[in-house]
């Protein structure tokens, strides 16, 4: 059997992916592909990544001074567990004839020695192995990221991250860092553009589905993992202010988590956060050179890498009106029952 593995990248329609993938399983399944299950542990979208840790002999790689210090050493403990089921799975889902389809956002960004760890460990039940990563244009994925900055607890406005043209320098230099630590695995590395001349029918399922070798009509998930809205994102920053002056604990961990959550859903329909023109061309004037690179590399046929597009004036970060405001205080409080301006 072969496998597929979708190594995702954040904010590029990866939850959409595995949604998919989920919905469809059925679907699937009788054109062959099989999937990992979910256990009582963990989901079966990062067992992959927790293998990979403990093939390659890692812990799980949160900081000892972090929050997240006590979720992580239990997840460390149960490294064990985890491995020996999954390993179980895979014999068995192995033994049959098709190819393994598997999805984790987290697999792209892995060390060097947790990639080799993930080799090893597929190589032991798969024949050939295609990863798969898509990349999307830098500005507008760039804003998208704001919200996974909220959802980590960083306190940090939208105007001062989206005027920090070198921290998208950074990230875009890791895309070709990791892009190149994928390229030297034994498995066939596909690159892909979230763009509409790229993608089958300018649909991203389309195009994935096509990659895994199916066809036919599939069901379409709802979004998922939405970006929090333009009006919301000033008051996630005042949440996170609040728990960054609690102690850290899991319990404030996961209730900060849950109201970043909420504020999602809360703002699904509203206006999503847009870096302008002046602030995009400040930002493609430091990764220029990098774009070329894994142009050169990756697409040589195309001549740019992401179509150019006109970003407008932008979509700035604006305030909740005053009833907005306590209405969400109120749904907060009533669907976590919590109070979150009230001391611990």
């Amino acid at each position: 059997m072969d496998a597929i593995i979708h190594i995702g990248m954040e904010k590029t329609g990866s939850t959409s992916i595995q949604g998919w993938k989920a919905l469809n399983e059925l679907a699937l399944r009788e054109q062959g592909v099989v999937q990992m299950k979910q256990t009582g542990m963990i989901g079966p979208d990062m067992q992959l990544h927790r293998c990979a840790s403990w093939v390659a002999h890692k812990e799980i790689g949160y900081s000892k001074k972090s929050a997240f210090a006590r979720i992580a050493a239990e997840q460390a403990r149960k490294l064990p567990a985890i491995h020996e089921q999954a390993s179980n799975e895979l014999e068995n889902l192995s033994a049959q004839d098709g190819v393994f389809l598997g999805s984790c956002e987290h697999l792209f960004s892995m060390s060097a020695e947790q990639i080799e760890g993930l080799e090893t460990f597929l190589a032991r039940y798969f024949g050939k192995v295609t990863y798969v990563v898509y990349m999307r244009e830098p500005v507008e994925w760039y804003a998208s990221l704001y919200s996974q900055v909220l959802r980590a607890g960083h306190t940090t406005t939208f105007s001062e991250y989206s005027e920090r043209a070198d921290g998208v320098q950074k990230r875009i230099s890791r895309w070709k860092t990791n892009l190149q630590l994928w390229s030297q695995t034994e498995g066939d590395l596909q690159v892909r553009l979230l763009e509409r001349d790229t993608l089958k029918n300018g649909d991203l399922y389309d195009d994935f589905a096509e990659i895994v070798g199916v066809t036919g009509a599939f069901d379409s998930p709802e979004r998922m993992n939405e970006a929090i809205g333009a009006d919301f994102v000033n008051y996630a920053v005042e949440i996170n202010k609040v728990f960054a002056g609690r102690p850290p604990l899991p319990r404030n961990h996961h209730q900060r988590g849950r109201v970043m959550r909420h504020l999602s859903d809360f703002s699904r329909n509203a206006p999503k956060l847009k870096i302008g023109n002046t602030q995009a061309k400040a930002i493609y004037s430091e990764i220029d050179g990098i774009l070329e690179d894994i142009r050169g590399e990756y697409f040589p046929e195309r001549e740019n890498l992401f179509v150019d597009r006109d970003h407008g004036d932008g979509v700035a970060a604006t305030e909740l009106t005053s009833d907005l405001r306590t209405e969400i205080d109120q749904k907060l409080a009533e669907q976590l029952l919590l109070d979150i301006w009230s001391a611990p």
